[in-house]
């Protein structure tokens, strides 16, 4: 019986194998298979069209298998963008990469620390403090942020960037509600460059406890600032135990927008100062024995020092510069409604001003405009004094420094009342309104070719001069006013 099968199955085969020659050897005729030797194109039969069918099916079927491949990657795709954008971001700086870019507003509880140079891009995007803690601790390196807005940044220094033995670059940033307990509401800078540009600082601050805070906005200790095309508005420096202008007096602190302490080669240009304060000195900034300052081309608008001198700008350096700035209605309890400087060290301090226009500034005390301390050197160039006020000096009270004052026109500046309370002196005596322009004592002041209109006071419509040695060149005056005494009164 096996032997019948086998040899039925080799039958079968050489049947078939004769099959395959016959039709091979068809003729045209049957229509089985044509060779057309001339264009070598073939035609196919029904059967070999079944063929071409099954191939189709079978490459149908590795689509699909190749489709089920693809899906059953995807969840590892969805583990990977499933990622919070704070999570993508942190993992972004920890990386050690070059740039790094936020693609989503985040809340953080805790600061990144940056120790590699780094670039960050916030792209508009938000980090958001939430009054529990500064964004960017940086040590030993440069960090560059671009187009990111902080707030609600909370620290000891540094309300959103503490910045140590690093630099930072600032391009495009916006810094509002941050705040710090000692020192800088938004940023905290030490020994290093501080670069700032196209930048906006809001309500920032620094609330102490303590009797001494620097910096609302910005703190920086001997480095380098270049600050330009900036925003400071509504920034302060408040200390919660001075409540009064005596506690006020022993303590040199404040800066409600900038502090300055030591360095060189700072710049501050086409920025904005509007609304800023400080408990005690320099209600917008605050330069502290810096090498050199120059502000040019800035604006100043109703900045305030609440219990001290400096309503703008408190300077005790070696150099400052001042070009083409415009100072409106700031204002100091004391002295020096714009600016009051002074030399702290043994050294003296060269101030120069030059093109800008100063109105309607006010000092409860003296110097609507300037109170000039000792060892102070002034020279001041085709700049404008308009409506300024104060008890003593509508525009400057000049205690024991050296001025030359050439080409400015003083107009309309007053030695009045300017609060509901008496000004006293030292000594105790009441303040009486002197020098509707200068209150001089000791030392040199030269005006030269300046014009006085409308300037008035009790005594001495123009000035008056206690002791030193007061001069006017070449000056032209009119309608200037004293109740008592003619325009320029020597006690």
């Amino acid at each position: 019986m096996k032997l019948k099968n086998k040899l039925l199955i080799l039958g079968i085969c050489l049947l078939l194998m004769c099959s395959v020659n016959a039709i091979s050897a068809i003729s045209d005729d049957n229509g089985a298979l044509t060779l057309n030797q001339d264009n070598d194109l073939m035609s196919v039969s029904e059967d070999e069209q079944l063929s071409v069918s099954d191939t189709d099916t079978l490459i149908e079927s590795q689509k699909e298998t190749a489709v089920q491949t693809t899906v059953n990657t995807q969840p590892e795709l969805k583990a990977t963008a499933s990622k919070t954008p704070y999570q993508q971001f942190s993992d972004d700086i920890n990386s050690g990469q070059g740039t790094v870019y936020l693609n989503d507003d985040i809340q953080i509880s805790k600061p990144f620390e940056i120790r590699h140079n780094l670039v960050i891009d916030g792209q508009g995007h938000t980090i958001d403090g939430q009054s529990k803690t500064n964004m960017f601790r940086v040590y030993s390196s440069t960090l560059t942020v671009k187009n990111t807005v902080f707030k609600n940044g909370y620290a000891e220094q540094g309300g959103a960037i503490y910045c140590l033995y690093g630099n930072l670059k600032i391009e495009g940033c916006t810094f509002t509600g941050n705040v710090a307990y000692d020192n800088g509401g938004a940023i905290y800078q030490s020994h290093g460059t501080l670069t700032v540009s196209d930048s906006k600082f809001t309500s920032n601050k620094v609330e102490s406890s303590k009797k001494m805070c620097h910096g609302g906005a910005i703190y920086l200790y001997r480095g380098h600032a270049k600050i330009s095309k900036s925003v400071f508005k509504s920034n302060s420096c408040i200390s919660k135990s001075l409540k009064k202008h005596s506690q006020a007096t022993k303590y040199q602190f404040g800066g409600g927008a900038i502090y300055i302490n030591e360095g060189s080669a700072h710049e501050i240009t086409d920025c904005e100062f509007t609304g800023n304060k400080a408990s005690n000195h320099g209600g917008a900034v605050y330069a502290h024995k810096p090498k050199d300052l120059k502000i040019n081309r800035c604006t100043f608008k109703n900045n305030r020092a609440i219990y001290e001198d400096g309503g703008a700008i408190t300077f005790n350096g070696n150099k400052l510069s001042i070009k083409n700035s415009y100072f409106y209605n700031n204002k100091a309890y004391e002295d020096g409604g714009v600016m009051d400087a002074l030399s702290l060290t043994k050294k003296k301090t060269y101030i120069t001003i030059t093109g800008c226009t100063f109105q309607g500034n006010i000092a409860n005390k003296g110097g609507g405009v300037f109170w000039m301390g000792k060892k102070t050197v002034f020279t001041m160039k085709n700049n404008k004094f308009i409506k300024n006020k104060a008890t003593i000096g509508g525009v400057f009270n000049a205690e024991d420094t050296n001025a030359k004052i050439s080409k400015c026109i003083f107009q309309g500046n007053k030695a009045t009342k300017v609060t509901s309370w008496t000004m006293k002196a030292k000594n105790g005596h009441v303040l009486k309104h002197t020098g509707g322009v200068i209150m001089m004592d000791k030392k040199v002041v030269k005006f030269i070719k300046c014009t006085f209109k409308s300037n008035s006071a009790t005594f001495g419509g123009v000035a008056y001069h206690k002791t030193g040695k007061l001069t006017f060149t070449g000056c032209k005056y009119a309608a200037n006013k004293a109740k008592s005494g003619p325009k320029v009164k020597k006690e």
